[in-house]
Order: structure tokens, then sequence, then C-alpha cells
């Protein structure tokens, strides 16, 4: 008897350079999809966070391709896709080519988890989930095509521990510091040290934890055994508790701002990429949190505005009341069965 279980592959990276963000929103989908009865298999240029698909029970193809040239890749990624019977293929990075778009496409249907919007490429399916209700960005780039579009925060994949409102019982008096996988600008370890000696928030435990690639660990250890405020984290399974505790956090623009409003967690928000300034100031227009700017620019002013955003939050429960509602009417934890669903639906739609 023939193969029946349907087959979908996941093309991305996560590596020193490339934020672990998208594999893991990736994870997230895949796991979806693979309850809804798919096999999911991820294709890597290399073994970085492979650890990652590990713990998850993930199969995955290493290409041996260098990571920045995605064109360097296509012959390999499309023979895998023939050998391996994969039906759909979802891609995440911002590396990607035209190039290599239109040659996947040609042998598989490709849904493309698009945070930019900046090119319109012959794919099948296209998904912007940062969109908001009042915004036709996707829309009017692929007008004209015949591509599939998902649109809306409904779509935002997030892990299952945030899939459901729990409602927090006893926040603490307690600041929570994420940044991301790699943390190039040392923003957890500096600002963690400026909160500790602010007499604002004497009252108050800094909690970092710190992503995966962090090369701060030791230096954040050793900042820890002279200050019983500080508690430092690296790979924990309860990133959902930690956040739901805290009254106040600090985080990259990336996925974890998602993680957060699903949360309820008042928030203040520093950009490290280029994609993340328009994202912030636009998730601050509608309440939802306090941009401190961007770290790539002024590194030491972003600082001292998060501190002061951070007690501004803290001294004014107004705020707090407001921020929590706009954040519980974006995201409802679900976004990643929903992609799961439309993957099953269209598997086989090639555009």
């Amino acid at each position: 008897m023939g193969r029946t279980t349907v087959r979908v592959g996941f093309r991305l990276d996560a590596n020193i350079n490339v934020a672990t963000g998208h594999m893991m929103r990736c994870v997230s989908i895949a796991n979806k999809c693979r309850e809804l009865g798919m096999k999911c298999i991820f294709i890597i240029s290399d073994t970085s966070n492979e650890e990652i698909l590990q713990k998850n029970q993930f199969e995955y193809h290493v290409i041996n391709a260098p990571w920045d040239d995605w064109n360097a890749g296509i012959n390999e990624v499309t023979n895998y896709i023939e050998y391996a019977g994969i039906e759909f293929l979802v891609v995440d990075s911002y590396l990607v080519t035209e190039e290599f778009m239109t040659d996947v496409n040609r042998h598989v249907p490709v849904m493309y988890i698009d945070d930019m919007c900046r090119c319109a490429y012959d794919i099948s399916f296209a998904l912007h989930y940062s969109q908001w209700p009042e915004e036709d960005t996707l829309q009017k780039l692929y007008d004209g095509k015949n591509t599939g579009l998902l649109t809306g925060m409904k779509y935002m994949p997030l892990r299952d521990e945030f899939s459901s409102r729990k409602k927090v019982t006893s926040v603490k008096k307690q600041i929570m510091l994420t940044t991301g996988g790699t943390d190039q600008y040392h923003i957890t370890q500096r600002l963690a040290r400026m909160i500790l000696e602010d007499e604002r928030f004497k009252d108050y435990t800094c909690v970092a934890v710190l992503g995966r690639m962090n090369s701060d660990r030791q230096a954040m250890d050793n900042m820890a055994e002279h200050e019983k405020r500080l508690v430092v984290l690296q790979n924990i399974s309860n990133m959902a508790e930690i956040m739901r505790q805290s009254a106040v956090a600090v985080s990259g623009g990336g996925t974890s701002i998602y993680e957060l409003c699903a949360c309820n967690t008042p928030t203040v928000c520093v950009a490290f990429a280029e994609d993340h300034v328009a994202f912030a100031q636009k998730m601050e227009s509608h309440g939802i949190l306090k941009y401190a700017g961007d770290a790539r620019i002024d590194t030491d002013g972003v600082l001292r505005k998060t501190v002061e955003c951070i007690y501004e939050i803290l001294s004014t429960p107004e705020y707090i009341s407001r921020c929590r509602i706009n954040m519980s009417r974006i995201i409802d934890g679900n976004g990643a069965l929903r992609i799961a669903e439309y993957i099953q639906k269209n598997i086989g739609q090639q555009k």
C-alpha cells in the first residue's frame, strides 16, 4: 500500500545570526499539524539549534549549505522534497530570494511567513499575521497574483502554554527581561544592573530569561551571586507562567511580544531589528505596550528610556488595566491551530 500520511516541510534556519523565533514559531505550527495527523520534516542549513527539533521529536534534514545564501541550496532542497514526498512547504526566513521561491514552488505549494512584506513572490500562499484589521498591506502587495493570503493576529502561532488565557491571582513584584536568542547589544545584562541599582525598584526582583545563544550567561550568573534580587534563567519550559507572574516585562520586538499579550503582561519593547521598529510603534499606538526605541541606533538612550517606561507602568494602575484589556483583544493563542487547519485544507493546491 502507498503512503497516506500528508508530509509538510519547514525550511528555515536559527543560529547566532538568525533569531531563534523563526524556528520556534514553525515548531508551534508543526506541533498542531502533527496533532491533525500530518508528518512534519524540517529542512535546515546546519545543525545550529537542532536540539530544539530533537526535543520536540521532529525529523529534520541538514542540507549543509550557507545559511545566508539560499540560492546555493535550491537543488538540495528540491531534491529532498521529492525524495521525502513533501506535499506542502512552509518557508520562514528574511533571506529568501525570488529565485528560491519560484523554483521551489514549482515542486510543491509554498507558504511564506512574511514579516516584512517587501516582495510579492511567485508562491502559493503568504502569511502576514502582524497586519492590523484596518490595513491591507499583503493584499496590495499580491494584487493580481493567484496567491492565497492569511492576514491578522488570529494567525499568530504561539506555543500551547499560551493557548488558554489563565487568570493570574497573584502578580509578583517581579520585572522580567527577555531579549531574544543572542542579545548582541547586551541589553539584559546592562538593564538588569540599572534596575537593581535604581532605588525606585528596591522591592522588585529582576528575572532575566536568557536566550539559548546569549553570550552573557556567565557574567549574569556572576552578578546573581552578589545580588539576591536577580534570578537568571535559560532554556526554561514555563515561560508563560513567568510572564503571567511578572508585574512588567521588557522584550525585544519578536514573538515574545505576542506571548506577553496572551499573558496580559504590561510590556516595554526594545527594537533590535528593522521589522521590530514599525511593529512596536504600531503596538504602542494601540495602547498595547510602551516602545523604548531602537537599540541599534542609541543603545544607551534606549536603556535609559526603558527604565523610565518601567517606572511609568508600575506607578500607573490605570495604564496597566487599559493595557491588559487591549492585549486580550488581539491574541487568543490559537493561531498555530488555524494555520495547521489551513495547510491541511490546502494540501496540493499549488498556484
